[in-house]
């Protein structure tokens, strides 16, 4: 009988630890990416709203372009405790794309950029 309520006290300690697991936030979450602009620099800006701060490690994430085999990697900055403002390669405007980032994925078209090269504009 003993063994039996040692079993059971066992059980329900492993339950409520991992229910208190499954209760905690995560670090750090995107909820919807809220922007995507071509910069004058040649770069595409992606902007998340978020939950959460992310450390260093989490603020990365990748664009893949539809229908080819071309991945590209996001450099993320945290502006504000609800924004994630992320840059990549000008290669990915004007192109349908899926974004990842922050534990979220996201599909979007991406404007054309409308950069000028001053060097060939006399």
């Amino acid at each position: 009988m003993k063994k039996m309520q040692f079993n059971f006290m066992l059980l329900l300690s492993m339950l409520a630890m991992l229910t208190g697991i499954a209760a905690a936030p995560l670090a750090g979450t995107a909820s919807s990416l809220i922007g995507v602009r071509s910069n004058m620099h040649g770069s595409v800006v992606f902007v998340f709203s978020v939950s959460g701060h992310f450390s260093k490690a989490e603020l990365k994430g990748f664009v893949q372009v539809q229908g080819e085999d071309a991945n590209y990697i996001l450099h993320c900055s945290q502006v504000d405790e609800n924004k994630v403002q992320c840059t990549t390669s000008k290669k990915v405007g004007g192109k349908n794309v899926v974004v990842t980032f922050g534990g979220s994925t996201f599909w979007i078209y991406v404007p054309p950029s409308h950069h000028v090269d001053n060097e060939h504009n006399h």
